[in-house]
């Protein structure tokens, strides 16, 4: 059995043993207890009706459970369940049987949700949630959360027996109550599900406009006119097979209404009702397989009807979602903001750990307004909180995959030797990574690095192979980032062509605090390449005798003239040649200079989506994978690697 639904099966069963505890107590047993899968849907929740029998008496109740995001390996596995109120269930990777390793986690967990409120709201596990369902077990009135927790802990020592139901399959397993919060991955995808509303589109909107061709267009646009010709098409045929059906029922009308509302009906999907009273009988199932052949030997042309449809409904559901789509967007950055002001990098952000801090019950229109609502935080697993006296804690060597970079998976050590002056800036950066794939899922409904993620699985196997021997993870780790961002930066750019219209179209205004966070972000970078310029000038004779032609020169002519001068027409010596490698990076830092300063203009007003998300990835990049790492063998530098373009040529 594939081991999210043995999960499943597991946590079903503990509630169908929770709720015979409710109804009958500890000690006694019902004469049959089952749960039956009564819905099942791929994108919601599954529903099981729990039932007891009791003697002649039957005790019914129900429940859900979703899978929250995909398994990850050393990661926990976290479930939605309904059971009384929202709940959040999360399984670990490996059996924690001991109370106290159990209560260590939990109290790092809220170490960490401490430092966060109450900028930022956090669900972490609490043994009170599910030791109030509990009949034989008394927890305190009028206290804070805090002390009841340490009650529950009190109860636990006091009663080991009480453990067991903090357990499933004999280990401890983390239980959150999510009572007044909606998950961000629903709230995403609700904005980008077209499947219903292009059922609603060909039973309400097509009928009207088949039968005029301007009509048709102007819905569905100016190359739509061989679709709706095939639409046409359709219907005749479509009246023609009734009409010869009706004369083999003894011309039996059919009316004009219900033929059109059978046709469409079908085509979006459904199986409509025939009301049979006034027909022979027999007549209403063979209208179905009328039907029923006509689509099939029609499957192209309704391709092209459904594409057409759908190009249309995307189009509708983008504008009237853009202003939500900025909201949220702007949400992210704030939560950015926020972890980074209280020095908190979560390292496993993701649509499926988050959720919006608001009432369950608020107006949808609200998420266009990010003043009203902030973005929360389920899963703090991977979380480390950063203090200046002290080294930054080794993390949990784990990540989502379409989430995650290299830097996730290797330990503290290995990247303090790879990143010696910024590391805990790589740890926020992870964050950062996350953050443009959120946004750009935001914005189209779509996984940003789906084909880079595919390599995470590789990388981790590749780290373990290379054993604990720190050079041979240092050597593996540059490698595998190599490769890594050549995927990551391709698959972006492939991506934002593709919805280009989209991310453009987009248009975001910065609260004054984020652009001074965004652009503070850009000029640390920009410190940091000026300091790098002049050290590579005094560390050459040939360069430091030419510092104010070097500072002074644009990029584009820095390579060219410094050159020529240096060589002199000869064949450049080992120290000429120091120099020159030096001099093609002190070009190439001038070109991200002048790219970073463009882009810090940028910031200072409104910006397009698509350049935000370009603007972060580069921070991103530059910081993970520096320049020197991809010189080619001559160590010449490329020009800087911008992906997106400046507004003036500046460079």
């Amino acid at each position: 059995m594939h081991k999210a639904t043995a999960d499943i099966q597991s946590i079903i069963d503990y509630f169908l043993h929770l709720f015979t505890i409710q109804v009958l107590g500890p000690a006694k047993k019902p004469d049959a207890a089952e749960a039956v899968r009564i819905s099942d849907n791929s994108t919601a929740s599954t529903v099981y009706e729990l039932k007891l029998r009791i003697g002649k008496t039957d005790k019914y109740r129900r429940m859900s459970i979703l899978p929250i995001g995909e398994r990850v390996e050393s990661k926990s596995m976290c479930f939605s369940v309904i059971y009384d109120e929202p709940l959040v269930i999360k399984i670990p990777p490996h059996p924690i049987t001991e109370l106290k390793t159990y209560l260590t986690h939990i109290k790092l967990e809220h170490r960490i949700a401490r430092r966060l409120s109450p900028a930022i709201s956090c669900i972490f596990p609490r043994m009170q949630t599910i030791l109030k369902k509990l009949p034989f077990v008394t927890l305190p009135g009028s206290v804070t959360p805090e002390e009841t927790e340490n009650a529950c802990i009190a109860e636990l020592r006091a009663k080991p027996g009480v453990q067991q139901y903090l357990k499933i399959n004999n280990s401890f397993v983390y239980f959150m109550e999510l009572s007044r919060h909606g998950f961000f991955n629903q709230v995403i995808e609700s904005m980008h599900v077209v499947k219903e509303r292009m059922r609603s589109d060909i039973l309400q909107r097509m009928p009207e406009a088949f039968t005029d061709l301007p009509t048709f267009e102007s819905l569905y646009g100016k190359h739509s006119a061989p679709v709706y010709l095939d639409l046409c098409r359709l219907y005749a045929d479509f009246e023609d097979r009734v009409d010869r059906l009706s004369g083999k029922h003894g011309n039996t009308g059919v009316a004009p209404y219900q033929r059109r509302q059978w046709f469409f009906s079908r085509i979006a999907g459904f199986r409509p009702e025939i009301e049979a009273d006034d027909l022979p009988e027999g007549l209403p199932e063979k209208l179905h397989e009328l039907t029923d052949a006509l689509i099939a030997e029609n499957r192209q042309s309704l391709d092209n009807l459904y594409k057409t449809v759908h190009t249309r409904v995307q189009r509708k559901n983008f504008q009237t979602n853009r202003l939500r789509i900025k909201g949220l967007t702007v949400s992210v950055l704030e939560l950015l903001y926020r972890l980074n002001h209280q020095r908190v990098a979560i390292r496993d952000l993701k649509p499926d750990n988050m959720f919006i801090d608001r009432q369950l019950d608020a107006a949808e229109h609200i998420l266009a307004d990010p003043s009203t609502y902030g973005l929360g935080l389920i899963d703090l697993e991977t979380a480390m909180c950063f203090n200046k006296a002290e080294k930054p804690p080794q993390p949990l060597l784990a990540g989502t995959p379409p989430f995650a970079t290299p830097s996730h998976v290797f330990p503290n050590p290995i990247l303090q030797r790879l990143y010696p002056e910024s590391l805990e800036r790589i740890f926020y950066l992870q964050d950062w990574y996350a953050a443009v794939a959120i946004i750009f899922q935001i914005i189209n409904g779509r996984v940003l690095f789906a084909k880079t993620g595919r390599l995470m699985p590789e990388i981790i196997r590749a780290r373990r192979n290379a054993g604990k021997n720190p050079d041979r993870l240092l050597r593996m780790y540059t490698n595998v980032s190599g490769k890594f961002w050549k995927t990551a930066i391709a698959e972006f750019i492939e991506k934002i062509k593709r919805y280009q219209n989209r991310t453009e179209s987009v248009e975001i205004s910065f609260p004054h605090h984020l652009k001074t966070f965004l652009a503070r972000s850009a000029y640390e970078e920009k410190h940091q390449l000026e300091a790098d310029i002049t050290s590579r000038i005094n560390r050459h004779s040939f360069l430091d005798r030419r510092r104010d032609e070097i500072l002074k020169a644009s990029p584009r002519n820095l390579q060219k003239s410094i050159r020529e001068k240096i060589l002199l027409g000869r064949r450049p010596d080992s120290q000429t040649a120091d120099a020159l490698q030096a001099l093609y990076a002190i070009a190439h830092a001038k070109y991200r200079i002048a790219h970073l300063q463009d882009s810090i203009q940028r910031i200072s007003s409104s910006a397009e989506a698509c350049f935000i998300l370009s603007f972060m990835l580069e921070r991103v990049f530059y910081t993970m994978h520096p320049p020197d790492w991809s010189a080619d063998p001559s160590g010449r530098k490329g020009p800087c690697m911008t992906l997106y373009p400046p507004r003036t040529s500046r460079i």
